[in-house]
């Protein structure tokens, strides 16, 4: 088994009109991160320690 368990993603278009996806991972140690990424540039950048934060980068990009 790997660090880290995905859960489920979630989708939202940002204002640029790009399709974000927000996925959160949770550590071992039971540490939850929110990552967002897009099929675009197929990269997640760096994670955010709430999911409104994260949902809020991705609105505002």
């Amino acid at each position: 088994m790997g660090r880290y368990q995905l859960g489920a993603a979630d989708c939202l278009r940002g204002a640029s009109g790009r399709v974000y996806t927000i996925r959160c991972s949770t550590a071992h140690s039971g540490v939850r991160q929110w990552f967002v990424g897009s099929a675009a540039s197929r990269s997640w950048g760096t994670p955010f320690v709430s999911e409104p934060q994260a949902r809020a980068w991705a609105r505002e990009h």
